[in-house]
């Protein structure tokens, strides 16, 4: 995929990561992913879509699915 940018130029370096935000006054949060340099809206509808430092919320699905993985380094 590929977005185009007003303004030209290259892009800073993206990053992604988990904020903490509070819902109510009782103590109740929520975890929410942001993305700040990760394209914007990909429907080109939001608000930093033609910015290159634009947040968005990228929708991440994780497998709970887990798998060991051995390493060894044979000697001979």
């Amino acid at each position: 995929d590929s977005v185009i940018y007003g303004g030209g130029g290259l892009p800073p370096s993206a990053v992604a990561g988990l904020v903490e935000i509070d819902i109510n006054e009782d103590g109740k949060t929520e975890v929410s992913t942001f993305c700040i340099g990760c394209g914007g809206d990909p429907a080109g509808t939001g608000a930093d879509s033609g910015s290159s430092t634009g947040v968005n919320k990228p929708q991440v699905t994780v497998s709970t699915k887990r798998n060991k993985t051995y390493w060894y380094i044979d000697g001979k």
